[in-house]
């Protein structure tokens, strides 16, 4: 085992060395979290509004959220494909 001796400066710079990572860290987070809180999700599901598949998009996402009909499988996945949905119900 190494036994080396710290001294109290060198702790305490060591100190707020890690505070200062900890802080930057902490903001770098928040701003990440600000921005996806910013950005419109879309949720694509099958068939037109007010099918069972647009009630459960309504009922398990937010009213924040764009809502998208499609008119069959391959287009609601082709929608998460291509970025243009984040989510998919297709039931």
């Amino acid at each position: 085992m190494w036994k080396t001796k710290l001294r109290k400066d060198d702790i305490e710079q060591a100190d707020k060395l890690i505070d200062a990572i900890d802080e930057q860290m902490f903001n770098l987070l928040n701003a990440r979290a600000s921005l996806a809180l910013e950005q419109l999700r879309t949720v694509a599901y099958l068939g037109p509004q007010a099918t069972y598949t647009h009630q459960a998009a309504l009922k398990y996402f937010s009213s924040s959220c764009k809502f998208l009909p499609t008119k069959s499988i391959r287009e609601v996945f082709e929608k998460v494909d291509s970025d243009v949905a984040s989510f998919v119900i297709a039931c």
